[in-house]
C-alpha cells in the first residue's frame, strides 16, 4: 500500500525546528571553492579538502551562535534563523584569493548538516570584498 500524504503536524514542525535549533547551536558556517559540485552524497572530508583559504578567511568557518526560537513562517512552515554571518577578504596585491562556490554548515560534533551552492561563483580576491550569508531553515507541515 502506498501513502498519498505524509506531513508533519503544526506541533510536529515546531518540534522538529526546535530539535534542529538545539543541534545547530554554535555550528560553523564554512565556504568551499568553486569547482566542486556537491550532492547529498558529498562528505565533510570532500568539502574540507576544498575549503576556502582566501586572506581573511577563518580556518574552520564562522560560529553561527544561537539560532532563533522556532516560529511559523510563510507557507505553513516552522522556521529557525541564524544571525547574519559575513566573510571578509583581506587580500592585498599578490595576496591569496578564491572564487567561492558555496557554503556548508557543520555541527559542533562534526556532522555535515547542509550544503548550499551558488549559481555563479562569488569572488573573494580583493581586500574589502564581503560575502554575507543569512540562514533560515524551514520545516514544512504539508
Amino acid at each position: 500500500m502506498s501513502v498519498d500524504q505524509l506531513f508533519y503536524s503544526a506541533a510536529g514542525a515546531l518540534a522538529q525546528a526546535g530539535l534542529s535549533r538545539t543541534k545547530l547551536a554554535n555550528a560553523r558556517l564554512r565556504l568551499f571553492k568553486q569547482g566542486i559540485t556537491p550532492s547529498w552524497q558529498t562528505t565533510l572530508a570532500e568539502l574540507q579538502a576544498e575549503q576556502c583559504d582566501f586572506d581573511g578567511y577563518t580556518a574552520g568557518g564562522i560560529d553561527t551562535g544561537t539560532w532563533s526560537a522556532p516560529t511559523y513562517g510563510p507557507g505553513q512552515s516552522a522556521v529557525i534563523n541564524a544571525g547574519l554571518v559575513t566573510f571578509v577578504c583581506t587580500a592585498g596585491p599578490g595576496g591569496n584569493g578564491n572564487v567561492v562556490g558555496g557554503f556548508y554548515l557543520v555541527t559542533t560534533d562534526d556532522i555535515l548538516w547542509l550544503v548550499g551552492q551558488f549559481a555563479d561563483g562569488f569572488p573573494m580576491q580583493v581586500a574589502g570584498q564581503g560575502l554575507p550569508v543569512a540562514l533560515a531553515l524551514a520545516f514544512g507541515t504539508g
